[in-house]
């Protein structure tokens, strides 16, 4: 009986000490956890620096916080999902604490933007850009779905248009020449700009507006790159196209819809920073008849030169691969004609072929008198 008595005793005892346990532990994993309350708190303090109000800087995401994110994530084109990933995140903090290491040069730069503090997000991120860094959220998010070919709708345009052939075959005048080279390029753009569209209606969740806004925000990750197209021939410029390509961390595939959607929005808006550079990240995933947009650009001086003998070098490059240009299938002396045009463009006044891998000085020396 005794020791009945006694187990039943131990029985309870272990069972209460089991309880306590359990309270214990139910209360600790309620605690919430000191780092990350502190990583809250770091971006509450960004948030209400930039002037996204995330009230209370308490550690404690609630909506007010979330909100924040969302105005912060609205403003540099981000997905709005009220929710950092954690590339946003160390942009916010980041961008946040290069603000404190000198104010008064913060104060001046913010007073010198239109959208004072937040402004020193964006000038933060072109300052990336420039640095040859794909900064975050830069890439845009969107994806654009192939499209099934229609060969017969692209012939019943092209009918439609008329001949698609260029004036002059053997232009002899630079503005023969020129006129040539522009009647080709605007028919190329026109192309391109009709692709772009239709592909940003085949992006799922994103409207025109979105993408043209993404698309524009790109166009500053792509100045380094650009800067190079009239200053280097076009293997050095696709080598770097190339390291650029695998920066991104994009997809071949989806980073060739996006660059060929960026091309149209960048000719269409008339940023040919965006439409260069789109057209060197194409060049650069092996689609070399986009080459033949960026000899058009150095040619004839549309962004970028004007530089003729690296433009021909362009056009020889995407002309290399024996495939004729899409931009002008029915015209079976286009690309004749533009290699031909190009070579006028490259003649000095005089006729005698020009130097080609730098732009000749046009100074002269006196000589020194004795």
């Amino acid at each position: 009986m005794k020791q009945r008595i006694q187990s039943k005793i131990e029985a309870e005892v272990a069972q209460r000490k089991a309880e306590a346990e359990a309270q214990i532990e139910e209360k600790l994993a309620s605690m919430p956890n000191p780092a990350e309350v502190a990583e809250i708190r770091q971006v509450q303090t960004a948030l209400n620096f930039f002037e996204f109000d995330a009230g209370p800087v308490d550690g404690v995401m609630g909506e007010q916080s979330r909100t924040a994110i969302e105005a912060y994530q609205a403003y540099l084109a981000y997905p709005v999902t009220g929710q950092l990933t954690e590339a946003e995140g160390q942009f916010l903090v980041g961008a946040y604490q290069k603000a404190q290491e000198d104010p008064a040069t913060t104060q001046k730069v913010a007073g010198a933007h239109p959208d004072g503090i937040k402004g020193l997000l964006l000038v933060y991120r072109d300052a990336l850009a420039q640095k040859g860094t794909v900064a975050v959220g830069v890439m845009p998010t969107f994806s654009v779905p192939v499209a099934e070919a229609a060969l017969s709708d692209r012939c019943l345009k092209r009918a439609e248009a008329g001949p698609g052939t260029i004036a002059g075959a053997n232009p002899a005048p630079k503005d023969s020449a020129t006129l040539a080279l522009s009647l080709a390029f605007c028919a190329a753009r026109d192309v391109v700009i009709a692709e772009s569209t239709a592909a940003a209606a085949r992006a799922e969740g994103f409207t025109p507006a979105q993408i043209e806004q993404q698309c524009l925000g790109f166009a500053p990750a792509l100045a380094t790159l650009v800067a190079l197209l009239p200053e280097s021939p076009p293997g050095d410029v696709v080598s770097a196209a190339s390291a650029f390509i695998e920066r991104t961390g994009q997809p071949p595939e989806q980073l060739a819809g996006i660059a060929a959607t960026c091309l149209g929005v960048g000719y269409r808006t008339d940023r040919m920073d965006l439409a260069i550079g789109s057209a060197q990240i194409l060049s650069g995933l092996g689609q070399a008849t986009y080459g033949e947009l960026l000899g058009h650009h150095l040619a004839l001086g549309f962004g970028a030169g004007p530089r003729p003998d690296l433009g021909l070098a362009w056009f020889d490059w995407a002309f290399a691969t024996g495939i004729s240009a899409q931009w002008g299938a029915d015209a079976p002396d286009r690309v004749a004609q533009i290699l031909a045009a190009a070579k006028t463009l490259n003649q000095p006044n005089d006729g005698s072929a020009a130097a080609t891998g730098a732009a000749m000085p046009s100074f002269t020396v006196p000589p020194t008198k004795e």
